[in-house]
């Protein structure tokens, strides 16, 4: 499958799953924009970046970056905080994560969706450490947003679940 479906297959798992959490749901006329959908939740606007994730060994991962190909040479461009507010990450599984772009660093990201196999090496992190919340311990695997649309963050999560950059629709 080329990159463009790849990503067109993205936006369409991801732009219902976005609305059955409440929000209105815009997509950009063409392709120059950074950001795939607008979400509208009454008080706020969310550029989304949507992203297919593939499961690697308990985790699901995906690219912080888009690629092109510029004179027979491949370009991967980041994206900053000026140009999107969230990674919404289409899994294989059909669930979507809602990831916070503060919450990302560059190059790729793996958010940790199943237990470690016991015996599992331990290895140290160079980049942000992926944890999941249940009900704001990180105790569990995932904190449930609705039945498609699932958040995840990239730091340890504060008190109050709500505040780990996913908006509460």
């Amino acid at each position: 499958m080329n990159t463009p479906r790849r990503g067109d297959e993205a936006e369409a798992r991801v732009l219902p799953a976005l609305m059955d959490r409440g929000p209105s749901v815009s997509v950009p006329f063409g392709d120059s924009d950074r950001y795939d959908l607008v979400a509208d939740d009454g008080d706020e606007l969310y550029r989304v970046q949507c992203k297919t994730g593939s499961r690697v060994n308990g985790t699901v991962r995906f690219k912080l970056y888009s690629s092109t190909v510029n004179g027979g040479d491949r370009v991967d461009t980041g994206y900053s905080t000026d140009e999107v507010d969230a990674y919404a990450v289409a899994a294989p599984d059909d669930t979507v994560y809602w990831v916070d772009i503060a919450e990302s660093e560059r190059g790729e990201m793996r958010l940790r969706v199943e237990e470690p196999h016991p015996k599992a090496r331990s290895r140290p992190s160079t980049g942000p450490q992926t944890s999941n919340s249940v009900n704001g311990s990180t105790d569990g695997v995932r904190v449930a947003l609705s039945s498609r649309l699932e958040r995840t963050t990239a730091k340890p999560p504060r008190s109050d679940p709500r505040t780990n950059g996913c908006p509460d629709w």
